[in-house]
């Protein structure tokens, strides 16, 4: 069966040449099991990450349902699954950010609590925090959605995702601005 999942990314096994067997959960809080080639993922997923996942759902005997990874992605996270992002990322440890802070931006924003993060708008996410904790979590937003972004505008445009860490090692600032401005 075809399987095609958004998810939170909760455990991660790196292989040793490259790969992951790693877990997660969609949105609805359903989990998934994942198998990767290294030739499959740009690397192994870190815990708290959000990747867009396709592949095929096949029954281990001893581990039970497996997606072996066609394609993956690094992606922004979205919707309810920023809660979980920003619970378990280990970009956002340390910020005093525990599952009652990041309820309450959610209550607040709603879906909107995405482009609130990524425009760095302290001044809104003061109503929930305080204004020095709203500023380092407008800046670690803006340092872990970077890479996401790269790797999507290097998919959409038909490139090898693997390319977006020399793209972020070479172009250190704003990569996404100058990708945009001359992909080649």
């Amino acid at each position: 069966m075809r399987i095609s999942a958004t998810v939170t990314i909760s455990t991660v096994y790196p292989g040793a040449s490259g790969g992951a067997i790693f877990s997660g959960r969609d949105d609805t809080g359903a989990p998934l099991r994942f198998v990767a080639n290294r030739d499959r993922i740009l690397r192994a997923p870190v815990t708290g990450e959000v990747w867009s996942i396709q592949g095929e759902s096949r029954r281990h005997p001893t581990y039970g349902d497996q997606v072996h990874v066609e394609q993956a992605s690094l992606v922004q996270p979205t919707g309810r699954l920023i809660i979980d992002f920003l619970l378990k990322h280990p970009a956002f440890d340390g910020l005093g950010i525990g599952k009652a802070k990041a309820t309450r931006l959610w209550t607040k924003f709603g879906p909107g609590l995405h482009t609130v993060l990524s425009q760095s708008d302290v001044e809104r996410l003061g109503d929930v925090l305080s204004v020095e904790s709203a500023q380092k979590l407008a800046e670690a937003w803006h340092a872990v959605a970077e890479e996401a972004s790269v790797v999507s505008f290097l998919d959409d445009h038909g490139f090898d995702i693997r390319l977006a860490n020399k793209v972020r090692r070479t172009c250190s600032e704003a990569p996404l601005a100058k990708l945009q401005e001359n992909p080649y």
